[in-house]
Order: C-alpha cells, then sequence, then structure tokens
C-alpha cells in the first residue's frame, strides 16, 4: 500500500475528479453497515457480513469494503484516489475482520 499522504489541494490538482470510478465487485445491491474507523468493531461486522451485509470503512485516505460472496468466500477491497490499491479474499470472517480492523487506522485522515 502507498502511505504517501496528500492533502486535499493535491488530490483535486491532480483531477481527482476526472478519473473513471475503478470497476470492482463490491456487491451494490445489498445492505451496508458503515463504520468510522475509530469505532470499528469486529463483532458487529462479523455479525453484519454473517448477515449478507457489505462492511465498509470509509476514511480520508481510502474506502475499504468486506463482504461474503455467494460461494462462501469472504472479500476485501481498498480504493484509494480512485484506484483498486487491495484487493482480497480470506477463507474465514475473522480474517476478513482482521484485516478491516488492521487497514481502519491506516486509511484515516
Amino acid at each position: 500500500m502507498n502511505h504517501l499522504r496528500l492533502d486535499t489541494g493535491m488530490v483535486l490538482a491532480a483531477g481527482i475528479h476526472q478519473r473513471p470510478v475503478p470497476k470492482t465487485d463490491i456487491p451494490d445491491d445489498g445492505t451496508h453497515k458503515e463504520f468510522n474507523s475509530d469505532e470499528f468493531d469486529p463483532a458487529i461486522a462479523r455479525e453484519s457480513i454473517e448477515k449478507g451485509e457489505v462492511v465498509s470503512v470509509p476514511e480520508y485516505y481510502g474506502l475499504a469494503y468486506g463482504w461474503k460472496t455467494a460461494e462462501g468466500k469472504y472479500r476485501a477491497t481498498l480504493l484509494q484516489y480512485r484506484e483498486v490499491t487491495e484487493d482480497h479474499t480470506f477463507t474465514s470472517v475473522e480474517e476478513l475482520t482482521s484485516w478491516l480492523a488492521e487497514i481502519a487506522p491506516a486509511i484515516r485522515g
């Protein structure tokens, strides 16, 4: 992951609004459970994911998503500056929520 911190002016000057939204397999037809990074609770996230919800952690330096696929796999995607910077498949909900808990402070502004 690139940990270079750009301020808002730098991001706007780089043309962030002109960049296309990346194609991902993040489900957009279900219920979402959103957490702030300082309020992320792995137990609540696990419960939400197992219920079929998409868990998201939207912060200044990125948007982290986690969900369970129809095939029973656990997926995670990190979007930063309108790019997919991380894309993972996990075998357990514990691995997924552990990743979310680890990434949340890194993307906080």
